[in-house]
């Protein structure tokens, strides 16, 4: 690559590294500007007139339906949902461009308000450990404590239902559902309840109990809004 000699440089010009003429972007935004303002003037137009029409018929002003997002359902919502006693199975139908059409199932249990409960933590309760309770079970062995299942029907014997509260994460409910359904010990498996598990992804879900060995927060938190 040569280089000149800065002598031989033009000063009289101006080099910049916008391509195009500063009259004509000039021109161009003063276009847009009135284009814009010329809609903005036909919207308020608009506007007036229909508030106008409405007050000569005396009809009231149309409200805003505003909406917003929320783990909680309200009663309305669960009102119309036209749930039965014990469990009820929901299904989320939803579309996307690269999968298609798709559905989740999801269940549901409506108990009586003076219903006894006892609640019961997955790893290190059933499982004999935090950890291995996860990963054990996904090559085919059975991690659980003996007499479990035992035990949980006694309690569902004597008129209790049963909760499940874990901290793993929501990409796990399909599994730690399917791992309580299909624990089977003496011939006698684990009575049938709502499994509650944490909102997060995976990675954060396990820092929290593997890194920070603080699985509690998330189960303190749950119980103090359930209560």
């Amino acid at each position: 690559m040569e280089t000149g000699d800065a002598s031989n440089i033009d000063t009289g010009k101006s080099w910049t590294l916008w391509p195009f003429g500063r009259s004509k972007s000039k021109r161009f935004s003063q276009k847009e500007q009135q284009a814009c303002k010329k809609d903005s003037e036909l919207d308020n137009r608009s506007e007036v007139d229909g508030e106008k029409d409405r007050e000569k018929d005396n009809l009231p002003k149309p409200k805003k339906i505003q909406f917003y997002k929320g783990l909680t359902p309200t009663p309305e919502q669960l009102q119309s949902l036209n749930l039965t006693e014990g469990k009820n199975t929901v299904t989320f139908k939803f579309s996307t461009a690269v999968l298609g059409n798709q559905q989740v199932d999801a269940r549901i249990f409506l108990w009586k308000w003076d219903t006894h409960i006892v609640i019961s933590d997955v790893d290190g309760t059933i499982t004999k450990s935090d950890v291995l309770g996860q990963f054990m079970p996904m090559v085919g062995k059975d991690w659980s404590h003996i007499g479990v299942t035992n035990l949980f029907s006694a309690i569902k014997d004597n008129g209790y239902e049963i909760l499940f509260l874990s901290a793993r994460s929501i990409s796990q409910a399909d599994v730690t559902r399917q791992f309580l359904i299909n624990l089977k010990q003496d011939g006698k498996t684990l009575p049938e309840g709502p499994v509650v598990i944490s909102p997060d992804g995976l990675f954060p879900s396990l820092f929290r109990e593997v890194i920070r060995r603080a699985p509690h927060e998330f189960k303190i938190a749950c119980l103090e809004v359930g209560s």
